[in-house]
Parts: C-alpha cells; structure tokens; sequence
C-alpha cells in the first residue's frame, strides 16, 4: 500500500501539497493490482481524528492536503 509519492521521473514533489502528490500516485498506480492507494479519512477534523483513535492510526496519519510535506517546507524555507 503506498499513501504519498515524493518523487517522480527524477522530479523532487515533496514541495507539492499533498492533495496533488495524491492525485499523481493515484493516476500513476491506477492500473496495479498489487499497488493500491491507502484510504482516505473523513473530511471532518473531528470526526477524522475519533476514527484514527479508535483503529490506533496516530503515528500513521497524513498531513494537510494543501501544504507540502514539513521537511521539504523547511528545506525550502533555509534556501
């Protein structure tokens, strides 16, 4: 299961926001069968958060859609 792509082609998208990293990886693994995106939570913070508690998902939760990844946002921050 794949839940981010960082890199493609040589190209570095960790300065991307993740909404469109996601979209990548999904056109990219959409015609897999052994590689399949990981799902998504509810859109709802709240409601999101109750579920990552209750399946024990707290070291395994994406970030915002719409910012890059923190370490590439820093990277980019010291340049």
């Amino acid at each position: 299961m794949v839940f981010d792509l960082l890199e493609l082609e040589g190209e570095d998208l960790r300065p991307r926001p993740l909404l469109e990293r996601r979209q990548a990886l999904e056109q990219l693994v959409a015609d897999r069968q052994l590689i399949i995106p990981t799902r998504r939570l509810v859109a709802n913070g709240l409601e999101a958060w109750d579920e990552v508690l209750g399946c024990n998902y707290e070291g395994t939760v994406a970030k915002d859609p719409n910012q890059p990844t923190r370490r590439a946002a820093r990277s980019l921050g010291s340049r």
